[in-house]
């Protein structure tokens, strides 16, 4: 007992403790305004709200959406596999076979990095969950987050009404819902709130009521987010162009302090560092003139500040206009030196859209074109009005941060304008604009409903509005935001790409690609190469597990153009192009049906993509051919339509002209149409490509490439040197793999002037029993050739080019011999003269020439040879001894000859 007793009075003492510390924790809350309740009830709503929308695709299952989020999940497994340094590292053979792909320099860590931080903390507290739901789920948890920060953000600039409709706006937005729902595990989950942190911190950083010290702190958590954004998306050019923009005008419209020095070198100093760690970005990224600028900026800012601190005028003007023309000369140079560079690939056309039309590859993306009105009002709705209204009333206060608000909503519609992908960009700024037209128009109205006075007490009658123009004013604001909110809550109820085979009008969910990459894993080995259009390379690689050639990376634009004359080539052309890839399977998409007994395409498989094959590849070169694709109008009136035409050409001679699309599709003389049609015909492939899957509704296709044997055909030249107009003998043999002889085949012999140019045939020869041929040929004339075999090829063997064989022809050696009758003559008598050439040429110009001594000679009568005889007539006016020859200029067969001299003795008389 005496145990017990103390025993029992710890417990009661424990017990009282933590029941005094909970009443006094309930009597806190109480404390709590009403406000702020209904605040955080309000947030928990929109972060349900977010979360909720982002989650409904994963009523179809766990799926990573579209296309790049598999090659972020593959960097992801990877990092988590062979640890955070193996990245750096990593030379990938799977995808853009045959070269690979360096992971390091071609992709950005950030996103990657950041889920295995993630995965490894939440199976270090003991959270097992497999990387790849988890993969699927991030965009949802960063997409929410987003939301959150948009409120955080916004609360500090307009405060917590305006905070909340701007977090509610977001969570219902079309375009960031696409991109942050569950499965798009992409750069933007991680950009876009990174650019909202970065844009809280820089503006809570040069706010002039803040301490030094919280200055500098912030300016370095922006700076540091800034990086992080870098680190995972290209997008950051944009707030970092964007911030530096709004230090400039503040500067310029006299806002400028010391403050604003500082946070903007603290800030992109420290993003800049590390941003020169990442090995993707690279020296390049440093060299672009948007880059460049941010220093030239802080230049800029420099001269403001040597303005403030200089006393006199004249020091303030000249330090001023000193680090302009520092700025000047620095960009000059580095011009000229070739050390700032234009924005590369699609990053122009967002500056320069109209660039877009001389970058197919660019342009062949959906998600990379112009944006419309239409466009706008789908992803928007009459938030973009709203927004639109939200500029007048940040206008009207004109703070710094209504600036940047005025800034960040112009800047990120033109380039949302310019790129449909960048309506992200815009989603937030239109929130927030938006939030803030609502709060202003609402609390008006809510002020009306309370009957309060807004207007301080006079002496005069005022009419007093009524409460229902409050509600009245209120129901309007939610009947135009309304429609916005139920087109979002629709286009987030949608399923992931892969679900619905890349088909997003048809009603069911077709599982054909699912089904093609199961069997692709599953049958095929690993080290099968399936060629396929580009927009399938991470699917291929990641979900199948096989060599792909291209991907959604667009990393190496000539194998896209490869890729896309192959599909448009003759079968024939197309099988030598795919053993050189070791090509051994082909994948593609049909989306087809029928109606009326007639093939209809529904356009989003390979049955449109022929026309960005074609102009990828158009204009592109390939064993010296180059192909060119145009367009022409059949018919007349309603029965009119477009056809293409496939044009190969050496130089500036054609080889073919060929429709390879007309009315009824792609042509089955092309490699495209002859794999379509097997999805639709009753016959499928041919001897060369065996069809080996179809799935269940017939739109993946896949084909095994059997190729032909391969011919060995020589080529050897008697002599390697002949003067014009000798003959050369030219012989060869033409044998198969097991170097038997091929006979009775026909071998065009070429010649090329042009160093390989163009071509131009000799003759067409036949091999005899042994396989060889000879032909005796007279080169046309003098000079450098290169002489080259060539054969079509049979049914089941590849055509075969010789190698090029160097001739020299000199020119040939002519005889010029002149006479002269009589040789002794009188002043003024006639002088028959003759010269006479071998071989007998009409070409070239033959020079009679006279001296007095032998050695000046002067030109008396000029001419052409007629079939190698040129006869003139001669008089000597004056008596003497005279030196006669003739000189002929040559051809381009022929070097140029001196005959052998005449002497002419001439006196006063006739003899």
């Amino acid at each position: 007992m005496a145990r017990t007793e103390p025993l029992r009075s710890v417990k009661t003492f424990i017990v009282e403790s933590v029941a005094r510390k909970f009443r006094g924790g309930i009597a806190s809350l109480r404390k709590i305004p009403k406000a702020t309740y209904l605040n955080i009830v309000c947030i928990l709503a929109v972060v349900i709200v977010a979360a909720t929308l982002r989650s409904m695709p994963l009523r179809w299952g766990l799926y990573l959406s579209e296309f790049d989020p598999y090659m972020q999940y593959f960097i992801t497994e990877y990092i988590v596999k062979n640890g955070f340094t193996s990245f750096f590292s990593w030379h990938d053979t799977t995808t853009w076979y045959p070269w690979g792909r360096n992971i390091a320099l071609t992709s950005y860590p950030g996103l990657a990095f950041t889920t295995a931080v993630l995965y490894r903390f939440l199976h270090s507290v003991g959270i097992e969950v497999p990387l790849m739901n988890l993969c699927i789920v991030f965009p949802i948890i960063l997409g929410t987050a987003t939301c959150l920060m948009l409120y955080i953000f916004s609360k500090e600039l307009w405060g917590r009404s305006v905070g909340l409709f701007s977090a509610l706006f977001l969570a219902f937005s079309s375009s960031h819902i696409f991109r942050t729902a569950a499965g798009f595990y992409d750069d933007e989950t991680i950009g876009i709130f990174a650019m909202l942190l970065s844009f809280h911190f820089y503006l809570k950083a040069i706010s002039p009521e803040r301490s030094s010290r919280s200055s500098i702190i912030y300016s370095l958590l922006s700076g540091a987010t800034l990086a992080y954004m870098a680190s995972g998306w290209g997008a950051y050019r944009y707030p970092m162009s964007l911030i530096a923009l709004f230090t400039l005008i503040l500067a310029v419209i006299g806002r400028y302090s010391s403050r604003l020095l500082s946070t903007y070198g603290l800030t992109f100093g420290l993003a800049f560092l590390f941003m020169a760690q990442l090995p993707q970005l690279g020296f390049d990224a440093f060299k672009e003139w948007t880059t460049i600028a941010i220093p030239g900026g802080f230049l800029i800012l420099c001269g403001f500040e040597f303005y403030r601190r200089a006393e006199s005028l004249k020091a303030k003007i000249g330090g001023f206009s000193a680090s302009i023309v520092v700025l000047a000369v620095a960009a000059y140079i580095l011009w000229i030196e070739g050390l700032m560079s234009q924005l590369a690939g699609k990053f122009v056309t967002v500056l320069y859209p109209t660039t877009r039309v001389d970058m197919p590859i660019v342009e062949s993306v959906a998600e990379h074109r112009l944006a419309t009105w239409s466009s706008f009002y789908h992803e928007f709705g009459m938030m973009a009005l709203l927004g639109i209204f939200g500029f007048y009333f940040t206008g009207l206060r004109r703070r710094n941060s209504d600036i940047f608000l005025m800034l960040f909503g112009i800047s990120s519609m033109y380039f949302a304008a310019s790129l449909v992908r960048l309506s992200l960009i815009m989603a937030p700024a239109i929130a927030l604009l938006a939030a803030i037209t609502v709060n202003e128009l609402a609390t008006p109205a809510m002020d009306v409903i309370r009957e309060t006075v807004i207007f301080p007490r006079r002496k005069i009658r005022i009419a007093k509005v009524g409460r229902e123009f409050g509600v009245a004013i209120l129901l309007v604001l939610l009947l135009v935001i309304t429609p916005t909110f139920n087109g979002a809550v629709r286009s987030a109820y949608a399923p992931a790409t892969i679900v619905t085979s890349s088909l997003p009008t048809v009603r069911q969910a077709p599982q054909d690609w699912l089904e093609a990459l199961a069997w692709m894993r599953d049958n095929l080995p690993d080290d099968a190469v399936v060629f396929s259009w580009w927009d399938y390379g991470y699917w291929i690689s990641v979900i199948g597990g096989k060599h792909s050639l291209a991907d959604n990376g667009t990393l190496n634009t000539t194998q896209i153009s490869v890729i896309g004359r192959t599909f448009l080539s003759d079968r024939m052309v197309s099988l030598p192009i795919l053993k050189r890839y070791n090509v051994t399977h082909i994948a593609l998409l049909v989306t087809w049906y029928m109606r009326d007994n007639i093939v209809r395409f529904y356009g989003f498989g390979e049955d449109s993509k022929w026309y960005w094959m074609a102009r990828i590849s158009n204009g592109s070169t390939l064993d010296g051919e180059t192909v060119h694709y145009y367009s022409r109008r059949v018919g007349e009136g309603e029965n009119a339509y477009t056809v293409y035409d496939r044009v190969l050409s050496v130089g500036d001679r054609k080889l073919s002209n060929k429709t390879i699309v007309d009315n009824t599709g792609v042509s089955n003389s092309t490699l495209l149409g002859l794999l379509m049609s097997g999805a639709y015909s009753k016959t499928a492939g041919d001897e060369y490509f065996r069809p080996v899957f179809t799935s269940s509704n017939k739109f993946v296709l896949l084909y095994e490439v059997k190729y032909l044997e391969r011919a060995n055909l020589t080529l050897k030249l008697a002599s390697l040197n002949v003067t014009y107009p000798e003959q050369v003998e030219i012989m060869g043999i033409l044998k198969d793999e097991k170097l038997q002889p091929i006979v009775n085949q026909t071998i065009n012999l070429q010649y090329s002037e042009d160093k390989g140019a163009s071509w131009i045939t000799i003759k067409d020869v036949s091999t005899i029993e042994n396989g060889s041929y000879r032909y005796l040929w007279s080169p046309p004339t003098a000079g450098d050739y290169l002489v080259r075999a060539r054969w079509d090829g049979i049914r089941d063997r590849y055509s075969s080019v010789s190698l090029t064989q160097n001739l020299t022809v000199l020119k040939g050696t002519p005889t010029v011999k002149l006479t002269v009758e009589p040789t002794v003559v009188g002043v003024n008598q006639n002088v028959s003269i003759d010269v006479r050439i071998y071989p007998p040429l009409s070409a070239g110009t033959v020079n009679i020439e006279v001296s007095n001594d032998n050695r000046t000679w002067v030109p008396t009568i000029v001419g052409e040879p007629a079939k190698g005889l040129f006869t003139p007539k001669w008089r000597f006016d004056a008596p003497g001894i005279y030196y006669v020859r003739a000189s002929w200029t040559g051809t381009k067969e022929y070097n140029p000859m001196t005959s052998k001299v005449v002497v002419v003795t001439v006196s006063e008389k006739i003899p």
